[in-house]
């Protein structure tokens, strides 16, 4: 199977509902899906998608759905949400 390295904006608009990329993100993880390619993420994607969310939640005062955001994290993981 090929894989598909997923760059951070597809990452925070996944976990994210109101980013402005949600739903391209959400576009694109079906498109794999339909063409049988499996998504992958490095440590790296997943930090900086942490510390973009924990920043711009901050300046959105948003800081409340943080938890929940970043359990939402584990949910896009691509042993789960990707097959």
């Amino acid at each position: 199977m090929t894989l598909v390295a997923i760059d951070t904006s597809v990452l925070i608009g996944l976990i994210d509902a109101r980013d402005v990329w949600h739903s391209a993100a959400l576009q694109l993880q079906a498109a794999l899906r339909a063409a049988q390619l499996a998504p992958v993420h490095f440590e790296c994607t997943v930090a900086e998608a942490l510390s973009t969310l924990a920043r711009r939640l901050r300046e959105q005062r948003r800081v409340q759905e943080l938890p929940g955001l970043f359990d939402r994290i584990e949910r896009v993981s691509i042993s789960r949400s990707w097959r």
